[in-house]
């Protein structure tokens, strides 16, 4: 029996820029008999703001920063990872020329060139560095700035993201569904992305769709073409 749906939040809820009538129908029957899990790159913060822009308020946990910042839906937080502060010193010194956002303490923030932490935000508060790679081709310099670091180095499509060596989507999604006494077997897990490799592999019962790249089909279990081909628990 299915008991929660796990799912990534950008090209997998919102797709084209909008959130189907058919993926809304599937949120809602996961909201009513059984629970919603948000699992994606964005901060707390940057979910939240789906309210006012999309309408869109319909989960009952999200972990966050690609799996190192956990929370319930009023913002209780779960788990909280931070990258270590030697390496955001480092990373602010070293990471090449681009847009550039800090997730810390479940806001987000753009950062500037030449980078520096945001006004109020310290050291030790860092969740994950995000930098745009879609239209810079800035990999090989990124490559060569965190080489040295102990730091996991996820690329996605249009952005980068450097988070705590421990911590994956995959990790942040066994952890929340073991504080919730949830099996593996019991979840279904659909996104993307790259970053959301980890989570389909975690999970028996997982889904992405014919428009992902074929790495991120590699590692699910079902292909499908639309959010509201989900089967319902």
């Amino acid at each position: 029996m299915i008991k929660a749906l796990m799912s990534d939040i950008d090209g997998t809820i919102i797709r084209k820029g909008e959130i189907s009538d058919d993926t809304q129908h599937v949120i809602q029957h996961y909201m009513k008999d059984g629970l919603v899990i948000l699992n994606t790159g964005r901060s707390f913060e940057s979910i939240q703001s789906l309210k006012q822009e999309m309408n869109f308020d319909q989960y009952d946990f999200a972990v966050t920063c690609n799996g190192s910042y956990i929370c319930t839906h009023d913002g209780k937080v779960l788990l909280n990872t931070t990258l270590p502060e030697n390496i955001v010193k480092e990373l602010l010194k070293t990471l090449p020329k681009s847009e550039l956002k800090i997730a810390a303490a479940g806001h987000i923030y753009k950062v500037d060139y030449p980078y520096s932490l945001p006004e109020g935000v310290k050291v030790d508060e860092v969740n994950k560095i995000s930098i745009r790679v879609i239209d810079n081709p800035i990999q090989d310099l990124l490559q060569q700035a965190v080489a040295h670091l102990d730091v996991r180095l996820e690329m996605n499509t249009h952005y980068a993201d450097l988070i705590p060596i421990q911590c994956n989507k995959g990790e942040g999604a066994r952890y929340l569904i073991r504080m919730l006494g949830i099996y593996e077997d019991e979840v279904l897990a659909i996104g993307d992305d790259y970053n959301d490799i980890a989570m389909l592999e975690s999970f028996p019962q997982s889904y992405t769709f014919k428009s992902s790249p074929v790495l991120v089909q590699r590692s699910a279990q079902h292909i499908i073409e639309t959010y509201g081909e989900l089967p319902l628990c």
